[in-house]
């Protein structure tokens, strides 16, 4: 059974991307600096009909979120290089044109001040393990049924 993060605060989610009306997620922005899960969420969220781009690290996802427009940002925690996802979300929280968007955090190893980084930056995190795919999804549901949670 997969393990999600106990109540890991609520997400404003009333600023989507500007050709986003509707309240659907449509653009995703993946940071995963493995290769092959890399390749699993985009082919994964890409047959269910999301648009989905993906870069390798946190600097390249904030220069990402400099250059377009996404509804929501998945990103790992633990990737290569000097940018870790706890701190990616904390400087998406900073930047005036995406302190709202959307943020999953994956990893494998919840510990509790991760759990309250999370939770103190207004994120969302999974464990990645094998319904990792299937339990984004269903928050992807959520956000666009304007479930908070």
């Amino acid at each position: 059974m997969a393990e999600e993060t106990p109540q890991l605060g609520k997400i404003d989610d009333s600023k989507k991307s500007p050709e986003n009306q509707e309240g659907k997620i449509k653009r995703i922005l993946i940071a995963e600096d493995n290769k092959t899960m890399r390749n699993l969420l985009v082919n994964s969220f890409t047959a269910f009909g999301y648009t989905v781009e993906a870069v390798e690290s946190g600097e390249e996802l904030l220069q990402k979120l400099v250059d377009m427009e996404y509804d929501l940002v998945i990103t790992d925690n633990n990737m290569k290089g000097e940018m870790k996802g706890i701190e990616a979300l904390r400087q998406i929280r900073a930047i005036e044109k995406t302190k709202n968007l959307s943020v999953i955090l994956m990893t494998t190893n919840f510990y509790p001040e991760l759990v309250a980084e999370i939770i103190r930056f207004n994120g969302k995190g999974f464990k990645k393990d094998g319904l990792l795919v299937d339990n984004i999804k269903s928050r992807i549901k959520e956000l666009e049924e304007g479930q908070k949670a």
